[in-house]
């Protein structure tokens, strides 16, 4: 068996051993226990929930240092 081939068979396991683990991480944490609720959250009519430093954000721009309306 040439150098290729066992980098080829030694590559192809260990993807399988990637996609397993993976695939029993997400049976474990319930990633399919539900898989009808999520195309039914978008339809849902609730405000977004605000960033944490949403409002020193908007302090920010309220404080430029410019004064007056102007368009």
């Amino acid at each position: 068996m040439s150098l290729g081939e066992m980098f080829f068979i030694g590559w192809s396991l260990l993807m399988v051993v990637i996609c397993i683990v993976f695939f029993v991480w997400a049976w474990e944490s319930g990633q399919f226990k539900n898989i009808e609720k999520s195309k039914f959250t978008m339809l849902e009519d609730k405000e977004p929930l605000s960033w944490p430093d949403h409002e020193k954000v908007s302090d920010k721009k309220n404080t430029s240092g410019r004064q007056g309306g102007g368009v």
